[in-house]
């Protein structure tokens, strides 16, 4: 750390601590939108602790979506109002479906995507109903 924090408290951000009845302690990073990660057992002040903090801090860091990408149309699309309204199972489906177009176009401009193209991805698709 730098000079200015010698000898000072410093407060690590997301680090939530359950504590059960039996009295055992646990320790995770949480982050909005994110799942609980678990850290170490050790003192905060630990260097172990504080690389496994680090890294959960990284992994939940926001990535950044490039304008007009199929990942930021997307993006968009589940943070709409239309699609919050839907039941909690079909946003399920939804997701699961835009998951596998983020893998397989996320990077591309969603302004070249053209019937045919989804035409031809609906044919060699092996999903039930398609």
């Amino acid at each position: 750390m730098g000079q200015g924090y010698r000898g000072k408290t410093v407060k690590l951000i997301g680090v939530y601590t359950v504590r059960k009845p039996s009295g055992a302690t646990f320790t995770y990073y949480r982050r909005k939108g994110h799942p609980l990660v678990r850290l170490p057992d050790l003192p905060h002040d630990d260097p172990a602790f504080l690389k496994a903090y680090a890294e959960a801090k990284e992994a939940a860091a926001p990535v950044q979506v490039a304008k007009g990408s199929m990942t930021a149309l997307i993006a968009a699309c589940v943070a709409s109002t239309t699609f919050l309204r839907q039941s909690e199972g079909y946003r399920a489906i939804l997701r699961r479906h835009f998951d596998a177009l983020k893998i397989g176009y996320g990077q591309l401009p969603y302004s070249g995507v053209r019937d045919n193209h989804i035409a031809a991805d609906v044919r060699k698709s092996t999903a039930p109903d398609h």
